[in-house]
């Protein structure tokens, strides 16, 4: 049914009519491969009239399942509205609801955008990462090791944060799966076809909003800050590569939290969010970035296996595919 509460009677009955239903379907299909064994005190037309009858008795049945389940559909929407024009009377502030909802169109299409470009961030984290782990194990010269652990430090923390922020989205968002159309309205706003935003928004969508994308502006901070960091180590370091990317691998994920900050700071100043453009405008196709992360693992399982260049020469080749 439609996942709400119906209580314990309900619940039994639904559970009942399902076992009946599947138990019925079985028995037509037994039925159909038997009817040619009958007695011989049955005629064909007897046992054709009766099999007739038995599956008509199912066509009836399926069709009930249709109008209970339209129906659960009903209520179902029903009471998300109900709950959505309740949730509109925003918090109570001095014994009154303080009653200031967002933007409903513009903050559905933010939560939409917000959750694709979290998917993004939470991706280029982990192939960041691994090759991260593929560049620093290619290299047997501890000075010659891209960023060290701070950098590995920095990746987990912006994985962790993505998975963190889109979590506290998870309560907001319907799967299109479970729903019958791809978004409310006439916007026409369904995301990338994965998410469908609720009908109607409240201020307590706006605050995660306005919350996660403080913590996309801190993460991009701490990201700048390491890489900085290492291309003025990279700099200064006796023995360098030439022509190697101070942190290998970081250029996705540095382009796509630039891209979280231009929307932190066009949602904040009510902007839609056509005015944004894509985030992944500025990357590398992601054919090519899957090339790059197969070749890292290459790269490292060769390193493993005993059957790889020199450990700087196997880095120079990585920083370089990276670059």
């Amino acid at each position: 049914m439609s996942g709400r509460p119906y209580g314990k009677a309900a619940e039994e009955a639904f559970a009942a009519a399902d076992s009946y239903y599947f138990r019925s379907m079985a028995r037509v299909q037994r039925l159909r491969a038997v009817r040619s064994q009958c007695h011989a005190d049955l005629s064909a037309r007897e046992v054709e009239t009766a099999s007739g009858a038995v599956e008509h008795l199912l066509h009836l049945l399926r069709g009930q399942r249709r109008s209970i389940a339209a129906a659960a559909e009903a209520e179902a929407a029903l009471a998300m509205a109900t709950d959505a024009v309740a949730g509109l009377r925003g918090v109570l502030v001095d014994g009154n609801f303080d009653f200031n909802p967002p933007p409903q169109k513009a903050t559905r299409s933010w939560l939409l955008r917000q959750r694709a470009l979290l998917d993004r961030v939470a991706a280029a984290a982990g192939a960041a990462r691994l090759v991260h782990k593929a560049v620093s194990a290619a290299e047997s010269t501890p000075s010659l090791r891209p960023g060290g652990a701070g950098a590995a430090a920095v990746l987990n923390a912006a994985a962790a944060a993505a998975a963190s922020a889109r979590a506290r989205l998870d309560s907001f968002l319907t799967p299109t799966l479970e729903t019958q159309s791809a978004s409310y309205g006439d916007d026409g706003i369904a995301g990338d076809n994965a998410w469908e935003a609720p009908p109607l928004v409240n201020a307590n969508l706006r605050d995660v909003l306005l919350g996660n994308f403080d913590a996309m502006r801190s993460l991009a901070g701490k990201v700048e800050h390491a890489f900085e960091s290492a291309a003025t180590a990279a700099a200064a370091a006796a023995t360098s590569i030439e022509g190697a990317a101070p942190l290998p691998g970081w250029e996705p994920l540095r382009a796509l939290l630039a891209a979280a900050v231009a929307a932190a700071d066009a949602f904040e100043s009510g902007a839609p969010v056509a005015t944004i453009t894509g985030a992944g405008s500025s990357l590398a196709s992601a054919a090519e970035v899957d090339a790059k992360i197969a070749a890292a693992a290459e790269v490292e399982a060769r390193i493993a296996a005993g059957r790889g260049l020199h450990s700087s020469t196997s880095q120079l080749n990585l920083c370089r595919l990276w670059h």
